[in-house]
C-alpha cells in the first residue's frame, strides 16, 4: 500500500503540469495599416498606399510549462492606392492613364508568451515582443487601352509622366502586442483568433486573424 501511495503522489503532482512542447501556427486575417509614406509623380499626383488589406502570418513556438513560452513569427502584408483618368474613347477603344502606389511589408517577430488555461480545451495567451520590418514603397504610372467590343487590352509605361519621389526601402525595429484564444478541436490541433497591434517609426497596424495551431 505504501509503495502504491508513493507512486500516486508524483502522478498527481504531474497531472496539472504541461510538459514542454513545440508548436506551429498559421494565421490569416485583416490588417489596418497607417503610415506617412507617399509616392509623388511628375504631373503633381500624390498617392498614399494606406488602404486596409489582408495579412498572412506564420509562427514557430515553444511552450516551456503551464504558463510561459516564446514565439518566432513572420508576417506579410501590403497596402495599395491607385487613381485612373479616362483620356479618350475612339471607335469603341478607351484610353486611360492609371497611377498606382504599393507598400509591401515583411515582418519578423520575437515574442515571449504567457498562457492561461481556462478549461482543458480552451486557453488564452498574450505577449509583448520586438519586430523587425522591411517596408518597400513603389509607384508606377501607365497608359492603358481597352477595346470594348473585342475586350482586348494593352498597357505601356506612360510616355510623359514618371515617379518623381517616394520610392524607397526602409528597415525598422518596433514593438508588437498580441492577445488571442485557442480551442482544441482534436488532439493537439487548435483553432483560434488573435488580435494584435504593432508600431515602429515607419508605420503602425492593427491585426485581426483567425489561426490554426498544432502542438506536438
Amino acid at each position: 500500500m505504501l509503495k502504491k501511495a508513493l507512486i500516486a503522489v508524483p502522478a498527481l503532482m504531474l497531472s496539472g503540469v504541461v510538459m514542454a512542447q513545440p508548436y506551429v501556427s498559421l494565421g490569416y486575417g485583416y490588417n489596418a495599416l497607417s503610415h506617412d509614406n507617399s509616392v509623388a509623380f511628375s504631373d503633381g499626383t500624390t498617392l498614399t498606399p494606406d488602404s486596409s488589406d489582408n495579412i498572412w502570418a506564420g509562427t514557430l513556438g515553444y511552450r516551456f510549462d503551464n504558463n510561459f513560452g516564446v514565439e518566432l513569427g513572420y508576417r506579410q502584408f501590403d497596402a495599395n492606392d491607385s487613381r485612373s483618368k479616362v483620356i479618350s474613347v475612339v471607335n469603341n477603344t478607351q484610353t486611360e492613364d492609371e497611377w498606382d502606389a504599393d507598400l509591401k511589408a515583411k515582418q519578423f517577430v520575437v515574442m515571449p508568451v504567457y498562457f492561461h488555461d481556462v478549461t482543458d480545451k480552451l486557453r488564452v495567451k498574450g505577449g509583448v515582443g520586438l519586430t523587425y520590418t522591411t517596408y518597400k514603397t513603389t509607384g508606377s504610372v501607365s497608359r492603358e487601352t481597352e477595346n470594348e467590343v473585342t475586350d482586348t487590352e494593352s498597357s505601356i509605361s506612360h510616355p510623359s509622366i514618371s515617379v518623381s519621389n517616394g520610392q524607397k526601402t526602409e528597415n525598422s525595429v518596433g514593438m508588437a502586442l498580441n492577445l488571442g484564444t485557442e480551442y482544441e478541436v482534436y488532439d493537439g490541433l487548435y483553432l483560434g483568433a488573435n488580435a494584435g497591434f504593432q508600431f515602429d517609426d515607419v508605420a503602425n497596424n492593427t491585426q485581426l486573424l483567425g489561426t490554426v495551431a498544432y502542438y506536438f
